[in-house]
């Protein structure tokens, strides 16, 4: 039965559990799913003792069906993997890399050649939600570096907003709270929480500087279907890497020259598909599942 562990069918057939697990891996291949129309890939960390530590896992973006999974997101395992994907097929036969029409990954370099190799009749996109990670990212950097300016005195109001309430940077300004009155133990009042980004904004003039600047890739980002097709998209992002780089600091400079090397992939993640933006999102979903099986596994290969 499929239910089935190793050891019980060890014991069935007298031998031993790992005679059991090596003919299973001998002879059981589960076989891949054909390539889907959009094609979302990502890697999983696997295990830090396995020279190739990142698994690499697709996923059909309208079914949520996982394609395969494959033990190395290096590049030349890849290569290799995608070459053998209609090696045999006949001349004027229609290739099943073919029929890929999207290919959205996150910003990993190696996959941009890759997909040009094998997928050239697909548009490729990265996700967006990892590009609105890497902005935030950088932004946090700001404030990590404002933040050890005030470390001399750990008690300092300026230190304490930084430490402990830097997550209302993160959010898009729009959600921040206007409304709920709550104690804050810094500001040694009753405010809303907009009221605490404000004092944050306050302390340095870089991090109100990328904060603004990340306002607005922020609300370019969250357009929807409609409003998309009303805007010079590619106009706002060129304005906004500008603005970036323009801050002076190495956080920007950084995001600048990412947002402009990626920036037709990212233009291309402004794709609806049945009303829904394409991203990793749902392969994400998947690969906490993973790593929860990973992690209740204990070591077990």
């Amino acid at each position: 039965p499929f239910n089935s562990v190793f050891a019980s069918v060890a014991r069935k057939y007298d031998i031993s559990t790992t005679k059991v697990i090596s003919l299973f891996d001998e002879n059981v291949q589960v076989k891949r799913h054909p390539l889907p129309r959009i094609l979302l890939i990502d890697e999983f960390y696997f295990q830090r003792h396995s020279q190739q530590k990142y698994a690499f896992v697709m996923m059909n973006f309208e079914n949520k069906v996982i394609v395969d999974i494959i033990k190395s997101r290096w590049q030349n395992v890849l290569s290799d993997y995608f070459y053998s994907i209609d090696a045999e097929k006949g001349k004027g036969e229609k290739r099943e890399k073919e029929k890929v029409e999207f290919v959205c990954s996150d910003l990993y370099e190696p996959y941009r050649s890759i997909i040009a190799t094998y997928f050239k009749n697909a548009t490729y996109l990265v996700d967006h939600f990892h590009v609105v990670k890497l902005v935030n990212d950088q932004l946090n950097n700001t404030r990590k570096r404002e933040m050890r300016k005030h470390s001399d005195d750990r008690q300092s109001k300026e230190y304490r907003l930084l430490k402990f309430r830097y997550k209302l940077l993160m959010q898009y300004g729009p959600t921040v709270d206007i409304e709920t009155y709550r104690f804050d133990s810094i500001l040694g009042c009753h405010c809303v929480n907009k009221t605490v980004l404000d004092e944050i904004l306050s302390i340095s003039d870089d991090i109100k500087a990328f904060y603004d600047v990340k306002e607005a890739f922020m609300a370019l980002d969250d357009i929807d279907e409609k409003s998309a097709a009303e805007h010079d998209l590619e106009k706002e992002l060129d304005e906004i890497i500008k603005r970036f780089h323009q801050l002076g600091t190495k956080e920007g400079v950084s995001i600048s020259k990412t947002l402009k090397s990626w920036k037709r992939e990212y233009l291309n993640s402004f794709t609806w598909v049945n009303g829904r933006r394409i991203s990793n999102g749902p392969l994400e979903g998947k690969n906490n599942y993973i790593k929860k099986i990973l992690s209740n596994a204990n070591g077990y290969r």
